[in-house]
């Protein structure tokens, strides 16, 4: 009987000095996990550091799908673009930054196996500065406040069926809110909480502009909607 096959999709942006170590410890968790067929799509952002060899240079040593954009996106838009281009009969969707720990993986195909469409990873802890935890905390609050079906303190790190990426790959929306469409299109979630890592290497590329652009995102999604 043929393994089924899932997908990793991760956005890269400027990660020259921490990308080897993801896609090691990444590389190593798939490998670990039996009955399963792994295939690692990563997103190239637009970087404009050296990330654009040193993936190259990983292709060589490990089977990636590398997917490159012409200038920089935005991680939700990367993350679309992953998702469009995924083959399996689920999508793992994280960070590239070590962020959210590989090993979490089993447990989220377990849960996907035990019946849900969409598993999401709840943050119990932060390692971010004390300005960027209260204001994610307050963000994420006043969302739920606002609609109770987008969990708190969920962030891009989930699984989801072929069902929802087949869902979340019709929209094309400038402004896209990809962590509620996949709150929203779940009939059956499941949320695990995950204790998120420091980033393995480099600074954060998460910019106030960029944090500022997806709370307006989150806000408009969760007031309007989208219309398909």
């Amino acid at each position: 009987m043929a393994r089924e096959l899932i997908s990793v999709v991760a956005p890269v942006f400027n990660e020259e000095e921490g990308i080897s170590e993801f896609v090691k410890r990444l590389y190593a968790v798939c490998y670990d996990t039996p009955g399963y067929r792994f295939e690692i799509i990563l997103v190239n952002d637009g970087s404009t550091d050296h990330t654009s060899s040193e993936l190259q240079i990983l292709k060589r040593k490990f089977p990636l799908r590398l997917i490159t954009l012409n200038k920089n996106c935005g991680q939700q838009r990367a993350i679309l673009v992953g998702l469009r281009n995924a083959r399996g009969r689920a999508a793992i969707v994280m960070d590239s930054d070590l962020q959210d720990p590989p090993e979490y993986i089993p447990i989220l195909i377990r849960k996907w196996q035990e019946g849900a469409d969409a598993v999401m990873c709840a943050r119990r802890n932060r390692s971010d500065g004390l300005i960027k935890k209260l204001t994610a905390k307050t963000f994420y609050r006043f969302l739920h406040l606002l609609d109770k079906k987008l969990p708190i303190d969920c962030g891009d790190f989930y699984l989801i069926n072929r069902q929802i990426i087949n869902c979340l790959a019709r929209f094309h929306h400038e402004r896209i809110y990809l962590r509620g469409l996949v709150a929203r299109s779940a009939q059956k979630r499941v949320i695990i909480t995950i204790d998120r890592s420091p980033r393995a290497a480099g600074k954060s590329n998460y910019t106030v502009g960029k944090m500022l652009s997806l709370a307006g995102s989150g806000l408009t999604f969760t007031i309007k909607g989208y219309d398909r």
